[in-house]
């Protein structure tokens, strides 16, 4: 039985992969590194600093300064830039039910905080768990586990919402049921074969997720 809602941030609650990516090809740019388009699908789901030092290869000196004019001009004002996932807000929002709700993200937990509080869904959460907390990153199970410490429940108790396949992995890798939210960014067949518990399209079937596994 269902004792709580996990939900990944990014591709989840909010849609930043396209903004932030093109921030970072624009910073990148000034630094004399082309960041192709057909990176994007393979930086989804990953860390900016995963993608400057796993996927593009840049020197230390040149992550440094890229990560320090993405704060600078991205993450500080992010809010700007970043646009909600409506029905999946709006499903936190208006939640009455009694499972705790926690975010499991490998965002800053101030770029969480920041925007959660700014889509009005701040009060809703019983813990925010971001990557300054956990030493691993998906498709590492830390997150979950640690969300699962945090609100005092069962591994196999937690109900996860996500829409990456590191994500996803996490997830099953903390033995958690876990559904995909498709944003228009992902879709089914990158998950095929998974035992993905449902894909969400909107409120509505969110909301079905949730009753049948209580």
């Amino acid at each position: 039985m269902t004792k709580a809602l996990i939900f990944d941030f990014d591709g989840v609650l909010v849609l930043s992969e396209e903004p932030r990516f093109k921030a970072l090809q624009s910073i990148s740019a000034r630094y004399g590194l082309t960041v192709e388009d057909h990176i994007a699908p393979i930086a989804r789901g990953k860390t900016t600093q995963k993608v400057l030092n796993e996927i593009l290869k840049v020197n230390l000196d040149i992550e440094n300064a890229i990560l320090n004019d993405f704060k600078n001009e991205y993450r500080e004002n992010i809010t700007q830039h970043v646009k909600p996932i409506e029905f999946t807000v709006n499903f936190i929002r208006d939640y009455k039910g009694e499972l705790p709700i926690a975010i499991a993200s490998m965002s800053s937990k101030q770029t969480i905080e920041r925007l959660t509080k700014h889509f009005g869904i701040y009060e809703k959460l019983a813990y925010i768990v971001s990557k300054d907390e956990v030493t691993h990153h998906k498709p590492d199970p830390e997150i979950y586990l640690r969300a699962a410490a945090d609100l005092n429940v069962r591994h196999e108790d937690c109900l996860v919402f996500e829409d990456t396949i590191l994500g996803f992995k996490a997830a099953s890798s903390a033995n958690m049921s876990c559904c995909v939210v498709l944003n228009g960014e992902n879709s089914k067949e990158e998950f095929g074969g998974l035992n993905v518990r449902s894909f969400i399209e909107n409120e509505k079937e969110l909301k079905k997720a949730v009753e049948k596994m209580l």
